[in-house]
């Protein structure tokens, strides 16, 4: 699947990979297929735990504003543009509900779009270099996605706020520890993390998972 790669690991470890060129940008189409994979393997009772990270040397660089289906729906409509806020916080609703742990590994940066699915992971690994930046108040746009009220309660209101008013890049590092952890080496320590969920019983990390997501900004609606 362009842009997003799915592989399935034996012990029940699903690793998502962003994959697209020029920096992990999201499409209108791959924020559909992100939510569409989600969804679906939401519904494997098999997967034990999941892994979103990348490649190339950074995360993610948000939105692909050159996307001519994102642009046309940007400049359009007041209609056309609440359909890509919609799109988005199904995606981040989707991800933030998930079944069981989520856990993002990061190097880089980790702007806007991408940094919306990284702050909701359940866990959040990040190399010594990585930043998460939400550019959208420099640019006029109104920072949706659902994404402001899951960041005042992952980090605090401080957080929050210092995350989308500003719009500048945060050291991860300098990000609440946890659920920020910083390590030379997320992707390997997010497999070993994974491998530590799968061997757990499963139908009590479920539910567990299902109480903390009904705990959670907006839990009810996106279970």
């Amino acid at each position: 699947m362009h842009g997003l790669n799915v592989d399935h690991i034996a012990e029940g470890i699903v690793t998502l990979t962003l994959d697209r060129p020029g920096g992990n940008r999201f499409s209108f189409d791959l924020i559909e297929r992100f939510t569409a994979t989600i969804r679906e393997l939401a519904g494997n009772t098999g997967v034990r735990a999941i892994v979103l990270t990348h490649t190339g040397g950074d995360f993610s660089f948000g939105a692909d504003l050159t996307d001519p289906e994102l642009a046309n729906r940007i400049s359009g409509t007041s209609s056309d543009r609440a359909e890509i806020a919609e799109a988005g916080q199904r995606a981040v609703d989707a991800w933030a509900s998930f079944p069981v742990p989520t856990i993002a590994a990061a190097s880089g940066r980790i702007i806007g779009a991408g940094a919306c699915f990284f702050c909701t992971a359940d866990f959040q690994l990040a190399s010594p270099d990585a930043t998460v930046q939400f550019p959208e108040v420099d640019r006029g746009m109104h920072l949706s996605w659902g994404i402001i009220p899951r960041l005042v309660q992952r980090y605090g209101a401080a957080w929050a706020g210092e995350l989308t008013l500003t719009g500048e890049a945060v050291a991860c590092g300098r990000l609440p520890s946890p659920p920020v952890r910083i390590y030379e080496g997320p992707r390997e320590e997010a497999k070993r993390l994974a491998h530590g969920f799968a061997e757990k019983p499963p139908l009590a990390v479920r539910a567990i998972k299902q109480v903390l997501v009904e705990s959670t900004v907006g839990g009810q609606e996106a279970a």
